[in-house]
C-alpha cells in the first residue's frame, strides 16, 4: 500500500508529476491534439486518470467543462450497470479552487458506494492545453490520499519555464525528450519495448527500443546484437525501412559491444535527402539491449 511519502517522478506526453512509486502507466492513447494515459496499482485499476486537449482558446469556463465531466460520469455509470438509479447513490462536492503550475483551475470529489474521486480541470496557456485529471481511491484510503492528490497536485509541471524538455518514464527508462517530439507508436513488454516518436509536420522520427531479459532474449539471436537489431527494431517498427539503402557496423557503444546503422532515401520527394541513423548495444550491468 503506498504512502504519502514513497513517492517518484513520473513523466508522459508532455507532464510531470510526483506519484506513488507502485504506480505504473497501463493505458495510453493520444495523438498531436490530444492525450489520454492511465497510471495503476496492484490494487486498482485506474488510480489516476490523466487527459488534455488542445485548445486555442476556450470556448466554455472551467465550471461548465467540470459539469460536462460530471455528466458524462453519470451517464457512463448508468450505460455500465443499466440502472438509472445508481446516480442518485452518487454525489459530488462543491466545486473548489486549485492552482496547477501556475494556472487557476477547479476541482471538486465524487463520491459512490465507498468510493472516491478527486476530479481537477485547467487550461494551460503556455501550451494550450486543457486538462482533466482524475485520481480514485476507497473511502477508508482518503486520509492517505488526500497527502497524495497534494502532492501530485503541487508537482504538476504542464509547462517549464526553465527549458523546452520532459520526462518519459518507463517502468524500465528515463530519458528527455524536446515537447515537440509526440508519441505516435509504441508497446511495452519485457521481451521487446519500444516507442516511436515524431514532429508534427516535420521529417523528424525517433525510436526507441529495449528488450530486458536480455540474456535470454539474444539467446534467440545467437547472442547477435545485429540479428536483434534487424529483426525489432528495422523489421518490426520501421518496417524495413523500404527505399533507404542501409549500412551496417560493429562499434563499441558506452563501453559495450554494439553496432551502428546509417543510411539514406533513395527515393524521396525531388531535392529532400532523409538521413537515417541508429546505434543498438547490450548492457550487462542492466541485463537489457537498447
Amino acid at each position: 500500500m503506498p504512502t504519502s511519502t514513497e513517492m517518484k517522478t513520473f513523466g508522459w506526453r508532455g507532464v510531470e508529476f510526483a506519484v506513488p512509486k507502485e504506480w505504473s502507466l497501463s493505458a495510453d492513447t493520444g495523438r498531436w491534439e490530444n492525450a489520454y494515459f492511465i497510471l495503476s496499482d496492484e490494487s486498482t485499476n485506474p488510480r489516476l486518470e490523466v487527459s488534455w486537449k488542445r485548445v486555442k482558446k476556450l470556448k466554455n469556463s472551467i465550471r461548465d467543462i467540470l459539469d460536462i465531466y460530471i455528466k458524462n460520469v453519470k451517464k457512463d455509470l448508468i450505460k455500465k450497470s443499466g440502472d438509472r438509479s445508481i446516480i442518485y447513490n452518487l454525489r459530488f462536492t462543491e466545486k473548489s479552487k486549485i492552482v496547477v503550475n501556475s494556472h487557476e483551475g477547479l476541482y471538486c470529489y465524487g463520491i459512490i458506494y465507498g468510493q472516491e474521486s478527486f476530479i481537477g480541470s485547467w487550461y494551460c496557456e503556455d501550451t494550450n492545453r486543457l486538462f482533466l485529471l482524475q485520481v480514485n481511491f476507497m473511502k477508508d484510503e482518503r486520509e492517505m490520499y488526500s497527502a497524495i492528490v497534494e502532492r501530485l497536485i503541487s508537482s504538476f509541471k504542464c509547462h517549464k519555464t526553465d527549458t523546452k524538455q520532459f520526462l518519459w518514464t518507463t517502468d524500465s527508462l528515463k530519458f528527455y525528450l524536446p515537447i515537440e517530439y509526440i508519441l505516435i507508436d509504441g508497446q511495452l513488454n519485457p521481451a521487446f519495448s519500444y516507442l516511436r516518436y515524431t514532429v508534427h509536420r516535420e521529417y523528424k522520427d525517433l525510436v526507441i527500443a529495449y528488450s530486458d531479459m536480455a540474456s535470454l532474449v539474444l539467446s534467440e539471436y545467437q547472442k547477435d546484437i545485429l540479428a536483434w537489431f534487424k529483426e525489432n527494431v528495422i523489421k518490426r517498427v520501421l518496417r524495413g525501412l523500404r527505399g533507404y539503402r542501409l549500412k551496417f557496423s560493429k562499434e563499441r557503444i558506452n563501453n559495450c559491444g554494439g553496432v551502428t546503422v546509417r543510411g539514406y532515401s533513395i527515393i524521396a520527394l525531388p531535392y529532400i535527402r532523409r538521413d537515417v541513423y541508429g546505434i543498438a548495444w547490450f548492457s550487462e550491468e542492466d541485463n537489457r539491449v537498447y
